[in-house]
């Protein structure tokens, strides 16, 4: 009785070798992104033309398509593409590919707590940087006024 498209959820509890389950884990995520609803990420370009003021405005969250694997054995973790060092594996769709960043603590974390609309400007103190890392992954949509 289970949807076919569901097969692989669980799979890596199965799996004895850590860095397996985090291949495994990988692996589904990207299934999942690649299947998410699409919506048009708030993108590296719309930031140019922004002024400090403008940005601090807008309400962002992540992206549909964006999933969040916490890795086991983030030191052999391995796949051709990913970008980054970190504990998280950040696999996003913005477009067509799917894409693969791994996220430092910080990062992974504002990553958390965008499962919820926010303010930009509450997300950029104290550091800019990871939610810029989010926005050049392609990970983050802007709620439309």
């Amino acid at each position: 009785g289970r949807s076919l498209d569901a097969l692989g959820r669980n799979f890596h509890i199965q799996l004895d070798d850590p860095i397996e389950r985090d291949l495994a884990k990988a692996e589904w995520a990207w299934l999942e992104a690649y299947r998410a609803a699409d919506a048009v990420p708030f993108g590296v370009d719309e930031l140019s033309p922004l002024g400090p003021d403008a940005l601090i405005e807008y309400y962002l969250t992540m992206h549909p398509a964006a999933r969040l694997v916490h890795l086991e054995r983030p030191p052999a973790f391995r796949w051709n593409g990913a970008d980054g060092t970190g504990p998280v594996l950040l696999v996003s769709r913005a477009f067509a590919d799917v894409s693969l960043t791994l996220l430092d603590g910080a990062t992974a974390q504002l990553a958390l707590e965008l499962g919820e609309w926010r303010q930009a400007g509450d997300l950029l103190e104290p550091d800019p940087h990871p939610l810029f890392r989010l926005i050049r992954a392609g990970a983050i949509i802007r709620k439309e006024s």
